[in-house]
Parts: structure tokens; C-alpha cells; sequence
């Protein structure tokens, strides 16, 4: 499973326990920033990655990139609740057939996902503003159901997807009591950003706000905390800067090195 560098001191080893990402922060606390550079870095490891937007974005920032990095890339960003389901149901079932070829590998693979099995590379899932998509779904009756759907089958893959090698990254601006069940948060690796940081969020991301390091929150300054697992207490970092980077040309370079 990939790596990704926070600073030279911290990084977020995505195995294992630690395989799954939330990241919440208001509008300006370079949440974006951050989820680029943890995108490009899943590239460069040679990993699947899907957007997903549930409020029906019409092509952001995450989905340019996506779209751009593969020559299918329309497959991969989503940006409609049916189409979202849908990928969530060949992730379970890619979860599935992994699963089976670890207690019987000589069996054939089912045809279903197969070609997310053939070369077992990792598989990632952004979800963009999940909870204010979510809520969208369910206030009308009319898609009340599918949005029940879309949590149940994302909330067990949160829970069952470690050893297949499939990853959730959940985007949020702010982060309520009933946003994600504290055994399911418990679960992920967590990251909160910004001055703006609500405490309702800092207390659902790292139980007790008032424990959270000192650190410079000054104008233009980009940083928060993160807590691994291996991590008894929040740690403070700076996002790298990423400003002047231009992540087309540099997807540009990691395509052309994937064929060289």
C-alpha cells in the first residue's frame, strides 16, 4: 500500500489499520491543496483512483485530475448518486474476489471487477463533502433510498476493505456527532486543517480538543493536525506548498514513466 509524505518528519503509511483517510477543514484551510498532493502521490504509486461528488459537482478540481490521468478517466470521476452506487457495488465485489484468491488462489477469478484483480493494484475512493452529499440524498424521498444504500455499502467498506487493498478518503468541512459512527472513525486516519476548525470537529476527529499542540495558524499559513494510529497524541504539521504546482505536467511525467 503507498506512502504519502506530509512533512520530512510525518508521513501516512495507507496499510493495514491505517488504510482509510479523513480529512475535514473549512473553505481556505488548503483542504484541496492537500488532497491534491495526496492524489498525485497515489499516481506516482501507481494506484486506481475514483472521485466521487456526491452534490452532482459538474468537473472540480479533483475530477479534472482524474479524468486527465486515464484514458478512460471519465470512468473514474463520478458525480451522480446511481453512478456512485454502482462503483461502490464492483469495489465490494473486487473486495470480495480478493478476498476469495486469499483462501483458495489457484481458483478462477469471477469475470465481475476482474480487471481491478488481474494486476492487484491498490484502489483508492475520494469522496468529496460526503456528509453534505449524503444529506442531500436523504431529505428527499425520492432518493432517500439510494442514499441509505450508498451508506450502508461504504461504511462496510470502510470496515472490511484492509486487506484487499482498497482505500476510503472521506472529505468533509466539518465533521457532526452523527456524520460516521465513532467505531467506524475510530478506524481511519485523521486529519484536521485550518484556524477555522470547528471544535465540534476537533473533538470528533481527536476526542479532546483542548489536548491539540500549539502551532501557527497565521494568514497564509496552510496547516493542521494529523493522528495515525501509531500516534498517542494529534501531531501539528504545515501542508506542503503546493501554489505554483502545475499537476498536469506533473502527471504528465508520471504517465510517461509508467510507459518507459
Amino acid at each position: 500500500m503507498p506512502k504519502i509524505r506530509l512533512t520530512e518528519q510525518i508521513e501516512l503509511n495507507l496499510s493495514g489499520q491505517a488504510n482509510n483517510l479523513i480529512c475535514v477543514g473549512p473553505v481556505g484551510s488548503g483542504k484541496t491543496q492537500l488532497l491534491y498532493h495526496v492524489l498525485m502521490s497515489l499516481y506516482a504509486q501507481d494506484c486506481v483512483v475514483y472521485a466521487a461528488d456526491l452534490k452532482g459537482g459538474a468537473g472540480g478540481s479533483f475530477y479534472s485530475l482524474v479524468r486527465y490521468n486515464a484514458e478512460n478517466g471519465e470512468d473514474y470521476a463520478i458525480n451522480n448518486a446511481e453512478d456512485f452506487d454502482k462503483v461502490l457495488d464492483m469495489l465490494l465485489e473486487t473486495m470480495k474476489i480478493r478476498y476469495q484468491s486469499f483462501t483458495n488462489p489457484n481458483a478462477p477469478l469471477d469475470v465481475k471487477a476482474s480487471d481491478l484483480n488481474s494486476n492487484w493494484k491498490p484502489i483508492y475512493l475520494l469522496v468529496d463533502e460526503y456528509s453534505s452529499g449524503l444529506a442531500i440524498l436523504k431529505k428527499s424521498k425520492s432518493t432517500r433510498d439510494i442514499g441509505e444504500r450508498i451508506e450502508r455499502k461504504l461504511l462496510q467498506l470502510v470496515q472490511q476493505s484492509r486487506q484487499a487493498e482498497i482505500g476510503i478518503i472521506l472529505s468533509f468541512q466539518y465533521l457532526k456527532a452523527d456524520t460516521l459512527p465513532k467505531e467506524i472513525s475510530d478506524q481511519m486516519m485523521k486529519i484536521g486543517l485550518g484556524a477555522g476548525l470547528s471544535n465540534q470537529s476537533k473533538i470528533q476527529l481527536f476526542d479532546k480538543a483542548i489536548n491539540l499542540p500549539r502551532g501557527d495558524f497565521s494568514e497564509g499559513v496552510f496547516a493542521g493536525y494529523v493522528q495515525r494510529p501509531t500516534d498517542i497524541n494529534p501531531l501539528y504539521f504545515r501542508c506542503p506548498d503546493l501554489a505554483n504546482v502545475d499537476f498536469r505536467q506533473i502527471l504528465s511525467q508520471i504517465v510517461i514513466s509508467k510507459v518507459s
